[in-house]
């Protein structure tokens, strides 16, 4: 969401999918991958859909300040994004691309290869860069030539220039788990980087060691040329993974989910200085939960933070007690920033499966939430009708 309220949003889809009457239809019965932009009205600007013969995803999306459009994700085949092919070579490779805003229109795009598995989780764009995040194989070129891997998968963050697309440089995070990624990546309006990953064992950035007991979460940050500034780990006795970041003047926000079994978990979120990685808080902010909660979006306005995600059974956030209808719920919370004081969450569900992928602010302290439904979500007096098998969709807060 930018700053006049225009929202855009991407995925993957099967079929035929439909967006306020601007039809788009994949290739065969593979998905596809969609982007969609809505003007602050929720009124469809533009629909686009790329996608080759394998299965393509759209996994994460940014706007600049001009309202152009970042996307990054995977694609399963050979796919042509604008007048561009981007390669497969390998079980499956990353993308990244640049859309007019306006138009949808393709201004750039480029690949993340190698022979493994290599998808960009997370894309964000300030002072004149765009930052790719995600998880990479052997020898991986993102366009600078074969960059150095440990393990069949590592976590990455890559810098190109937004004007061109062109290559600027990349970190591998050299893990020794052999699931290591990187899900999270947000960048200030100087072009300072930050990242957050998880790894396994121990990682080994830009020559600086960090050592884990298991899979930790990691949170990097980057100088405005690429170099190292800090790193921290975010570590519980459990197995820990950052999901996703947001940054409110000089802090920055980290969430995520801790595993405390093998069918059980809790959210976290913590506040750190970003210019040296220090706790903001005494300590972390836990969405505790008997059975599972996943935070998968963070953002921040004003005096407060919001979260948002999944959950099963039942979920305590400060005082506050929340139980799922049956399935898999929404949950959507908030706290104070200053110090983390949780505030009443909401939820959202039914009986089958309800997930909440993303979430934006602006300035004006406006909040768009979107995710998927099995079944028809009510939001206020706002009723979502249910279509298919998996329905996207878009709500929106006012302040």
């Amino acid at each position: 969401m930018d700053a006049a309220g225009n929202i855009c949003v991407t995925g993957s889809f099967e079929r035929t999918v439909d967006f306020s009457g601007t039809s788009l239809t994949s290739n065969g019965n593979v998905e596809d991958i969609f982007v969609a932009c809505y003007d602050a009205t929720g009124v469809l600007r533009w629909a686009q859909r790329f996608g080759g013969a394998g299965a393509d995803w759209g996994t994460s999306i940014a706007l600049d300040p001009g309202g152009d459009v970042y996307v990054g994700g995977g694609i399963g085949g050979d796919t042509m994004i604008g007048s561009t092919l981007i390669q497969h070579l390998g079980n499956y490779d990353g993308f990244l691309t640049r859309l007019d805003g306006a138009s949808g229109s393709v201004r750039w795009a480029t690949g993340v290869h190698s022979t493994g598995s290599d998808i960009v989780w997370s894309v964000a764009t300030g002072g004149g860069i765009v930052s790719a995040a995600g998880q990479a194989g052997n020898n991986v070129d993102f366009g600078g030539g074969p960059e150095t891997t440990r393990d069949i998968q590592d976590g990455f963050v890559a810098r190109y220039q937004a004007v061109d697309g062109g290559y600027l440089s990349a970190v591998v995070f050299l893990g020794d788990g052999v699931l290591d990624r990187a899900l999270a990546t947000v960048v200030d309006d100087v072009g300072n980087v930050y990242t957050g990953a998880r790894y396994g064992s121990s990682v080994t950035v830009l020559g600086h060691t960090i050592p884990a007991a298991n899979y930790n979460g990691l949170v990097l940050s980057l100088d405005e040329d690429g170099a190292y500034a800090w790193a921290v780990a975010l570590e519980t006795p459990y197995f820990d993974e950052v999901m996703a970041l947001a940054l409110g003047g000089d802090t920055l926000y980290a969430t995520g989910e801790t595993m405390f079994s093998a069918s059980a978990s809790r959210g976290f979120v913590t506040a750190r200085d970003a210019k040296t990685g220090a706790n903001r808080w005494p300590d972390f902010q836990y969405l505790n939960s008997g059975a599972t909660a996943t935070p998968l979006a963070l953002c921040t306005t004003g005096d407060r933070y919001f979260l948002a995600g999944r959950f099963e059974g039942q979920i305590s956030w400060g005082s506050d007690l929340a139980t799922s209808a049956g399935g898999i719920d929404i949950f959507l919370a908030n706290g104070m920033s200053l110090d983390g004081t949780p505030v009443s969450p909401q939820t959202w569900g039914n009986n089958r499966e309800e997930v909440a992928y993303g979430l934006a602010c602006n300035a004006s302290g406006r909040l768009a939430m979107v995710g998927r439904a099995q079944t028809a979500l009510t939001f206020g007096s706002q009723a979502i009708p249910f279509g298919g098998s998996d329905d996207g969709f878009i709500v929106v807060f006012s302040p």
